[in-house]
């Protein structure tokens, strides 16, 4: 787990704060609510390697496996509705846009065209490339795009050819393809703004998560931040999620191992442990994560619902034979800010 010790003074501080806050859970329960309301903005993030090629998807998947998955994703939609927080991103990597399947039909696996069908309009797909695999991230319509005439904002939304290709490695995009993309998004409603960047992560089969990195392009990527928020943005002060297979980084479990990447952001919180990759290792890796730069560790759970009485089983192609069932399995978290204090 990553964190930060406190001194006593601030110690002392937050019990009081945390005593303040019972005493108005117990004795003006409504009060509180309102307080607890403003104290926390919370955002759902699903967070899924749909492995398009390698199991499941469009590309050698028959088409009731994306039938499955579009199913996986519009349910939690669906029932988070009206919830606090509801489905607001969709994280999607290896996820292919238009290709034949497995039956030869060719398929549109753009997910909010998907979503649209499935009864659940006006959501909004940004997407990327880098070599083979394709990003998509999607936004609830409670997010709009921070614009300015400064902002690279997203930093890439085609996978055109001419389209810029981002990747962590210098010879990423040309060879295997380890992809990141951001963008900064406002909520409608509460003005809250999150930074957010989704990615499939290089391996680091070392386990020396630091000299992996410095073989990173991290420089470029920071740049690229910068081109996203603007030149003087107080990193510090956004509200950042990065949503991915983060590979044997994530497999870490501990937040701190994006420091060299993250360095600007503030302590960092990554979320809870769970065993999402693959179908050829029994699911006994934990690479699928949600990072943040959050007070508290985001929480995840792996999705396994489909309506309120089917549930599934992974991996969904368990017939899969053109090379080794590479599926990953979906997951919800939640990660909650705090509202940042106002400069005076």
């Amino acid at each position: 787990m990553s964190g930060r010790h406190t001194g006593p003074k601030k110690m002392a501080i937050a019990s009081r704060a945390f005593l303040c806050v019972l005493f108005s859970i117990l004795f003006f329960p409504g009060v509180a609510r309102a307080q607890i309301r403003q104290i926390v903005q919370p955002v759902g993030v699903i967070q899924y390697n749909v492995k398009n090629h390698q199991g499941a998807w469009i590309s050698d998947a028959p088409s009731s496996i994306l039938k499955l998955q579009v199913q996986l994703i519009a349910y939690q939609v669906r029932n988070r509705a009206g919830q606090n927080p509801p489905v607001d991103f969709i994280a999607l990597e290896q996820s292919e846009l238009k290709g034949k399947n497995g039956d030869g039909d060719l398929v549109d696996g753009d997910i909010s065209s998907l979503l649209k069908n499935e009864g659940l309009p006006n959501w909004t797909m940004i997407q990327s490339q880098c070599q083979f695999d394709v990003t998509q991230l999607a936004y609830s319509p409670d997010w709009e795009l921070v614009t300015g005439s400064n902002l690279q904002n997203p930093l890439v939304n085609s996978t055109d050819r001419t389209a810029p290709q981002n990747g962590w490695v210098s010879a990423g995009c040309r060879k295997e393809g380890r992809p990141y993309n951001i963008a900064y998004f406002n909520n409608k409603k509460t003005s809250v703004k999150v930074l957010f960047v989704i990615t499939h992560m290089p391996h680091c089969h070392s386990h020396d998560y630091k000299s992996c990195i410095k073989s990173w392009n991290v420089t470029q990527f920071k740049t690229d931040i910068r081109r996203v928020v603007g030149k003087t943005a107080d990193l510090r002060r956004i509200n950042l999620i990065m949503a991915g297979d983060m590979n044997e980084l994530g497999g870490s479990d501990q937040g701190s191992t994006f420091d060299p990447i993250f360095s600007d952001f503030g302590p960092l919180k990554i979320s809870t442990n769970l065993e999402t990759c693959c179908a050829d290792s029994g699911f006994r890796n934990r690479f699928d994560r949600l990072l943040a730069n959050s007070p508290a560790r985001p929480a995840s759970e792996i999705l396994t619902h489909v309506t309120d009485s089917k549930e599934i089983t992974y991996p969904l192609d368990p017939g899969f034979s053109a090379r080794p069932n590479e599926e990953h399995k979906a997951i919800f978290g939640v990660v909650e800010f705090a509202p940042r204090v106002r400069k005076r």
